[in-house]
């Protein structure tokens, strides 16, 4: 879909910006490495792409599930894409580096985070992709990330 659109937005000579919201474990996906060469083939330097790369998914952790998923940056330069690096728990600096891209070619950030980040019982816990709190659970991390972010 984000690929459609931006490919959209060139045929109509519009300025718009297509971003596209990856997990880890979608980057996985065949489709979405073929959706990647594909919108490289099309220079669409209105596509980015942001990757939630906390390095976990509900079977485990990325590193030891799949150890040859890295190195992420050098594959996706190698489909043709402009790549960086960023604090994922940071919006002013994603910010900033969509902002200071060379647009002469698809945008991938990879935006390295903490699963569960600012709830003690979740950080780095594979289990939470699927699990749902319990009513104490949640009280106790609204509690913790007002703490953190208040």
């Amino acid at each position: 879909f984000g690929l459609g659109t931006a490919l959209a937005a060139t045929l109509d000579g519009s300025t718009r910006t297509s971003y596209v919201m990856l997990g880890d474990g979608e980057l996985q996906e065949g489709s979405t490495w073929e959706t990647m060469m594909m919108a490289a083939n099309l220079n669409l330097d209105n596509l980015v792409c942001l990757l939630d790369h906390n390095g976990s998914q509900s079977f485990g952790h990325t590193k030891i599930t799949h150890p040859k998923f890295y190195p992420i940056e050098m594959k996706v330069k190698g489909f043709g894409f402009e790549c960086e690096n960023v604090n994922g728990h940071s919006s002013k600096l994603i910010q900033s580096k969509i902002s200071k891209r060379k647009k002469k070619k698809p945008f991938f950030l990879i935006c390295n985070t903490i699963k569960g980040k600012g709830v003690s019982f979740m950080e780095n816990k594979p289990i939470w992709h699927y699990r749902s709190p319990t009513h104490d659970e949640y009280k106790i991390a609204i509690k913790g990330l007002k703490e953190i972010y208040s």
